[in-house]
């Protein structure tokens, strides 16, 4: 079974926050990292793509 579980070997979306979400709702606008399929997203280089201020 694929999901789930975060452990090795497995393929997980999820996200890192700051803080616990359940203390307050709008701890969830504080991601420090961003994970699908088990892969750690540059989300800095895709913001800067989506903007046009990447550099070639």
């Amino acid at each position: 079974d694929e999901t789930g579980l975060i452990a090795q070997g497995k393929s997980a979306d999820f996200i890192v926050l700051e803080a616990n979400p359940l203390d307050d709702i709008t701890n969830t606008r504080g991601i420090i990292d961003v994970y699908l399929r088990g892969e750690r997203i540059d989300r800095p280089g895709i913001s800067a793509r989506i903007l046009g201020t990447d550099q070639p």
